[in-house]
């Protein structure tokens, strides 16, 4: 699949970055308007791997393991160095040039119940006591990921030995592990859980080969009450999505 998109920026007023820390980093704001314009082609594709049914008989369950690869390329061009100019407000802001290609490894796990009568083929008014919910929900996923960029300095928007964040990043880990010019980002794990239908779990693990430890480790928990909607499975056709 592939999209893409123009996007000018107008600001009233800029800033020039402090390169040589004279100023401990701070910038100096400017009254000189910026205006700025980037074009943003994006190929993406996906493959399934692998799939299957296995029957949990001890738990009268039914349970669908699913692989499936997902490949991006993206670049952005037409800011170059003026990123450092803008002022950071918002995730609009921290938009920089970019050549960079993203790879990952999704590993789903589909349940439902196992034989029973299907609800959803019964007239609701005359539904059995005996139907069951036979239509799969995500029970469990985990997905690896990885970003090689090819341009290390992000169109010179990159300055070395601070914290940068740019929307190339961000959208693969909240840590800031940019300092300096680089090809490869860190991996990045997300092990979701949904051991019953109300509780949700999510482990979050970022580990960076280049520092050689671990940027981020965080997991979440989240109980609802009452009814909520389920992610289930699709057709047969598109379950592995």
């Amino acid at each position: 699949m592939a999209e893409g998109a123009l996007r000018e920026t107008a600001y009233t007023i800029s800033q020039t970055p402090d390169l040589l820390g004279t100023n401990g980093g701070v910038p100096t704001i400017s009254h000189d308007a910026l205006n700025r314009t980037d074009l943003k082609p994006r190929w993406i594709c996906g493959r399934r791997l692998w799939e299957r049914d296995f029957a949990l008989i001890r738990w009268n369950r039914e349970i669908a393991p699913c692989d499936r690869t997902g490949d991006h390329y993206r670049y952005v061009g037409g800011i170059g160095s003026q990123a450092q100019r803008v002022l950071l407000m918002d995730t609009t802001d921290i938009a920089t040039n970019t050549n960079e290609v993203g790879y990952s490894l999704t590993q789903r796990f589909y349940l439902r119940p196992a034989g029973g009568q299907s609800c959803a083929s019964t007239d609701d008014k005359t539904a059995s006591k005996d139907c069951q919910q036979t239509q799969p929900r995500e029970w469990a996923s985990w997905q690896v990921a990885q970003k090689f960029y090819i341009d290390s300095s992000f169109g010179g928007a990159l300055i070395s030995d601070r914290r940068n964040v740019f929307d190339a990043t961000l959208d693969l880990s909240g840590a800031a592990f940019l300092t300096g010019p680089r090809n490869l980002s860190p991996v990045t794990s997300r092990l979701r859980f949904e051991a019953i239908d109300n509780l949700r779990i999510q482990w979050d693990l970022d580990y960076d080969p280049k520092a050689g430890l671990f940027g981020a480790d965080n997991m979440y928990a989240g109980l609802q009450l009452g009814p909520h909607y389920r992610r289930r499975r699709p057709r047969h056709a598109q379950r592995c999505r």
